[in-house]
């Protein structure tokens, strides 16, 4: 009964040893896995989305009313393109996502710029014709 123990007891070591390593390999595998994954560059159709955004924020004249919300939008892209090169992944889709906001950031303050400059011209004009109609 004796060697049984003993032997039961070396059975039992030797299993919870193949267990550990296995354990440790699947750990390892999957990091592996979650590395490989974080160093695939990012799809060229996010860089694309995001220029056209910055396209349509020059094409109101943005750099006039937000020059320098254009200019970060633009920085930021650039940026992002240097961090996927040196295989930053996730830090080149957060510089990607902020290039995308300041981008429409600096077309909606544009748009608001512009639609209060022409408010203002028909408010001038009101006042004017009030004058007239006062006189």
């Amino acid at each position: 009964m004796i060697t049984v123990n003993r032997n039961n007891n070396t059975d039992n070591f030797k299993m919870n040893y193949m267990l550990r390593i296995a354990n440790m390999l699947t750990v390892l595998i999957a990091g592996m896995m979650l590395a490989a994954c974080g160093s695939t560059p990012v799809h060229e159709s996010r860089y694309a989305s995001v220029q056209k955004q910055i396209k349509e924020a020059e094409a109101v004249k943005a750099d006039e009313f937000a020059g320098g919300e254009l200019y970060e939008a633009q920085k930021k892209f650039e940026d992002a393109r240097k961090a996927d090169k040196d295989g930053e992944r996730e830090k080149a889709l957060r510089l990607l996502k902020e290039a995308e906001l300041h981008a429409q950031l600096a077309e909606s303050q544009t748009m608001s710029a512009r639609a209060q400059k022409v408010l203002d011209e028909v408010n001038m004009g009101l006042k004017t014709l009030q004058n007239e109609l006062n006189r």
